[in-house]
């Protein structure tokens, strides 16, 4: 191989992991006024099929949240999408997908906890207790979220959480917000139309159907 075209690769191989690790680094800030940018996804269905439901509804509009356990903007938006399910009862499905950036700490383990959680059917219950106590991410076990989630095995959610067992699926959706361009926490497809970001939950609404 030629100096040239070595550097021409050592340079390719440089971006795409700075692309990687700014992707990893972002966050909305300090503010909730966000830009949205709404794109249609050609294979939306596919992915929400293959996601975690959370809330269910007819299929009528779906929303899949890429979202991470140590975000607080994510915290705040996960009663407000709990609250336009209930403003359109039966007309709307909340599934959802990890995100966890690097710049939280305890992000990763969260996601993990949380499919392991999901092997015993108690996803929901353990995202939603995450987010509610997210202060004491990384001070309480996750074994006590467990408990408190009805987890009923916690021999088999420990053993999961020691091997990692679930890290697979994590990396799976985090993959998925980089091929989709979704570079903040919380991002949606909406309809099958990416929104990365967004300054109201009105907007939400509008890609309703």
């Amino acid at each position: 191989m030629s100096r040239s075209t070595l550097n021409t690769v050592l340079l390719a191989i440089f971006a795409a992991a700075a692309s990687v690790l700014a992707v990893r680094e972002l966050s909305y800030g300090d503010s909730l006024k966000f830009l949205s940018e709404l794109r249609p996804v050609k294979n939306w269905q596919a992915i929400a099929d293959s996601s975690t439901v959370l809330l269910e509804g007819d299929g009528s509009n779906i929303i899949v949240v890429f979202s991470d356990f140590q975000c607080p903007y994510c915290a705040r938006v996960s009663p407000v999408l709990r609250g336009l399910v209930e403003k359109h009862p039966g007309r709307v499905t909340v599934s959802y997908r990890h995100l966890p950036l690097t710049r939280h700490e305890h992000a990763m383990a969260a996601a993990m906890a949380s499919e392991c959680a999901a092997d015993q059917g108690a996803f929901r219950e353990f995202h939603d207790l995450l987010f509610t106590q997210q202060d004491s991410l990384g001070v309480i076990p996750w074994e006590t979220f467990a408990r408190s989630a009805g987890v009923v095995d916690p021999g088999a959610f420990s053993e999961c959480l020691r091997t990692e067992r679930r890290r697979d699926r994590v990396e799976t959706d985090f993959a998925l917000a980089l091929e989709l361009d979704l570079r903040v926490a919380p991002s949606f497809l909406v309809n099958g139309r990416r929104v990365k970001g967004l300054e109201s939950m009105g907007e939400l609404e509008r890609l309703f159907r």
